[in-house]
């Protein structure tokens, strides 16, 4: 699918790949919520933001070291500890829990510190359609742009039919294998990569359940809900499907611009070419 994603490298690539700095890390304390729950180690964010200024050297130098060779990572320091809290519906059923993995404070920091140097390149490489995990856009207005389809195409009378698509336990079901090909495909450096790849693979997680712990077991596909890179690794895995959809011939709806939304809407809806009952927003 990545043939259908054109990427153009620009300064914003330049640097990605340099060594981290105590200010970055420093930054990074400076946002962090101090009554956040700590992982397995027990150490709390507040511990590191109370420390921050000596600790923000030494967590440069240890970063540093990993970013030039991965493998120094151990288990322990990437082993999450996973809770469960309830959505909709029953919840006795397992389907109906929200799996968040608590991990080591300094895990978070050093997976914040990966995440800040991607997110500047999102919004080259990730089609304006998509609003979520983006910065600077907003996932509303994509729920405003297909009310005001509906309502104009309820006005016109003009047939058409929209698909949605939910995946379920979405960060879960995404491979180790397509997170590394969209890093690779979108150019970032080989050394960041390396990294991002070792601090999910060979990764361990215990369940927590009514206050007891399982062993740990070995997480071999997905990314962590709680993990601050895993929105940016699902919403690019993702935009390779999307490109997909958006260049297949065979499905001729027009994508819609961020501006100018009421002259796209006849051509749009007469090239879905359904007919059916109008649409309805119940």
């Amino acid at each position: 699918m990545l043939e259908n994603w054109t990427v153009t490298r620009d300064s914003t690539w330049d640097n990605l790949e340099n060594e981290f700095t105590s200010q970055e890390i420093l930054e990074v304390i400076k946002q962090l919520n101090p009554h956040k729950s700590p992982g397995p180690d027990g150490i709390p964010n507040l511990f590191y933001i109370t420390h921050k200024e000596k600790l923000a050297p030494i967590l440069a130098s240890a970063f540093n070291d990993t970013l030039r060779n991965p493998h120094l990572i151990s288990k322990n320091y990437k082993e999450g500890l996973i809770i469960t809290i309830p959505k909709k519906g029953d919840p006795e059923l397992i389907k109906n829990r929200r799996p968040i993995t608590l991990a080591n404070c300094i895990y978070k920091i050093h997976s914040k510190l990966i995440n800040n140097r991607i997110i500047p390149i999102l919004t080259k490489v990730i089609n304006h359609n998509q609003k979520g995990f983006v910065p600077g856009r907003f996932i509303l207005d994509n729920i405003i742009s297909m009310n005001e389809l509906i309502n104009y195409c309820n006005d016109k009378r003009i047939n058409g039919i929209i698909t949605l698509y939910d995946f379920e336990k979405a960060f879960d079901s995404i491979s180790h294998g397509s997170i590394l090909r969209s890093l690779q495909h979108i150019n970032i450096p080989t050394n960041i990569i390396n990294l991002i790849m070792n601090l999910l693979t060979k990764s361990e997680a215990r369940i927590e359940i009514n206050g007891r712990t399982t062993i740990p077991f070995e997480i071999k596909r997905g990314v962590k809900q709680g993990d601050p890179l895993s929105p940016t690794l699902f919403v690019l895995v993702i935009e390779a499907l999307a490109r997909k959809i958006l260049q297949d011939d065979r499905i001729t709806g027009l994508p819609l611009n961020n501006s100018n939304h009421r002259e796209k809407f006849p051509k749009l809806c007469r090239r879905l070419g359904f007919n059916g009952p109008r649409l309805s927003t119940t």
